[in-house]
């Protein structure tokens, strides 16, 4: 129980940095595409009102 234990500690440990990478690089590639909406942002609002 406790090899597999550490094995899974390894493998979560491995995992994390890969989305962690993997959250950062969607979050730069989606800035661009943010900066667009806050153009369309004040149509937005009229609508909602």
């Amino acid at each position: 129980m406790k090899r597999a234990q550490i094995a899974r500690h390894r493998l979560t440990w491995l995992v994390l940095p890969l989305i962690m990478a993997a959250t950062i690089a969607s979050a730069l590639m989606v800035k661009p595409k943010d900066e667009l909406r806050n153009e369309a942002l004040p149509a937005f609002e009229t609508v909602s009102r």
